[in-house]
């Protein structure tokens, strides 16, 4: 995509926001599971709760069952908001999380280790065309400010400020930029 439609990357922002599987903590360490490998013996008694796209994707639920060599009894497929309710409901075992997502501390939920490396890593990043570098060297400098800023904790700290504390996206990005010192009240 870089070299062949013209897309620079402008930052890389320093943290992936990944899939992952989840499951309850008190569940896990009760069994001592923490990895993905460990789900192999009750896997096929378990249903998965999972985005519209994870279950059917390559390098998701398929993905799973290629590399680890199980498959869960069953998936249900629901709006990612919905997913973290079927577990607090127990309605499925096993949800498709997200890395950066704060209700899985705030759902108690164990993100296990993808200790075989099936899922893909999903930095993020931010992109531009050629074009717009080249016309907007003053937007390219103040993206690059932005290069390693963000890691997994602090974003899953702000993702936090906007799903449990209900604050808008443009006041936390704000605030975090003015915490960094890069831009003034």
């Amino acid at each position: 995509m870089l070299e062949s439609d013209g897309i620079v990357i402008a930052a890389r922002l320093g943290f992936e926001d990944a899939y992952a599987i989840a499951v309850d903590k008190e569940w896990a360490e009760s069994r001592n599971v923490s990895t993905i490998s460990d789900l192999e013996p009750y896997a096929p008694e378990m249903s998965i709760g999972t985005d519209p796209e994870f279950a059917t994707r390559e390098d998701g639920l398929p993905q799973i069952a290629h590399i680890y060599g199980f498959s869960f009894q069953s998936y249900n497929s629901m709006a990612p908001g919905i997913m973290y309710e079927a577990m607090r409901n127990e309605e499925v075992d096993a949800i498709s999380a997200y890395t950066t997502d704060t209700r899985n501390d705030l759902y108690e939920l164990k993100v296990l280790e993808d200790d075989k490396h099936a899922l893909p890593p999903y930095d993020a990043v931010i992109l531009v065309t050629e074009t717009f570098a080249e016309e907007n060297p003053e937007a390219m400098e103040a993206l690059a400010q932005l290069n390693g800023r963000i890691d997994q904790d602090t974003m899953r700290r702000l993702n936090g400020e906007y799903d449990i504390e209900g604050r808008e996206a443009r006041d936390i990005a704000r605030n975090f930029l003015i915490e960094e010192g890069l831009i003034s009240t």
